[in-house]
């Protein structure tokens, strides 16, 4: 039952981090939005892209450098467990 429990905890931790990187990418743009705090040009800017259910993600810099460390900071504790 704990390694139930284990597997599940380890399942929901990858896919926060998949989606953790998903949502840096979107607001990263490519380094366009990474230091914006204006929340409402960001809106603008990602209606003008064809909205958050059109954007076309191809091109676009998978995520940031924070992200990476944190993701090969998940991987040396969770990996080799």
């Amino acid at each position: 039952m704990i390694l139930l429990d284990m597997a599940s905890l380890l399942e929901r931790y990858v896919a926060s981090m998949v989606l953790s990187g998903s949502g840096d990418a979107l607001g990263y743009y490519n380094g366009q939005w990474e230091f914006c705090h204006s929340g409402p040009m960001i809106h603008k800017e990602l209606e003008e892209l064809g909205g958050l259910d059109n954007i076309v993600v191809q091109g676009m810099s998978p995520t940031t450098n924070e992200k990476i460390n944190k993701m090969l900071k998940f991987c040396s504790k969770v990996c080799f467990i």
